[in-house]
């Protein structure tokens, strides 16, 4: 099985945003499938690791990355052009960490998987919202109820 991973294995700072999905596509790559992490970028974390010059502090993850992680796609930025892999993969996993938080509304369209169609295997990793309010509105809770409807399996950091 072909499975897609998002996660935030592009962060600067964060050591289990490149272990955990370095542990699970080990993982699933010794159970038979072919996995590849999903070279998702999110545009307020690159915006906020510049203001914050986390790049500077990264050179080691980023090594990390590229040695480590099955980084097999091209770079997207957003829920858009993220549509074009519905044609690629089986199955989606998306976690852990705060990959629920409210950000931007695209990047909530990204990590609920509203880019992949219906018939496609939708797995959440230890999820996490972070944070104990929803930032969003009314209509995105409704948005991302039914988002999470299609998910087959859900796990979650805390409850």
């Amino acid at each position: 099985m072909k499975i897609g991973m998002l996660n935030f294995h592009f962060s600067f700072n964060n050591f289990g945003a490149l272990l955990v999905p370095y542990t699970i596509a080990h993982t699933l790559e010794k159970l038979g499938h072919d996995v590849f992490v999903i070279n998702f970028q999110s545009k307020a974390y690159l915006e906020h690791a510049k203001l914050n010059k986390l790049e500077e502090y990264g050179k080691n993850f980023e090594i990390f990355r590229n040695n480590f992680l099955p980084i097999k796609t091209d770079k997207y930025l957003s829920s858009i052009e993220m549509s074009e892999l519905d044609d690629k993969f089986d199955a989606y996993i998306v976690g852990s960490d705060q990959v629920w938080r409210y950000m931007s509304d695209d990047e909530l369209r990204v990590y609920f998987l509203e880019f992949a169609s219906k018939n496609k295997r939708k797995i959440s990793y230890a999820a996490s919202f972070g944070i104990d309010t929803w930032g969003g509105d009314d209509a995105q809770k409704k948005r991302i109820a039914a988002a999470l409807d299609e998910f087959e399996f859900v796990s979650v950091r805390e409850s």
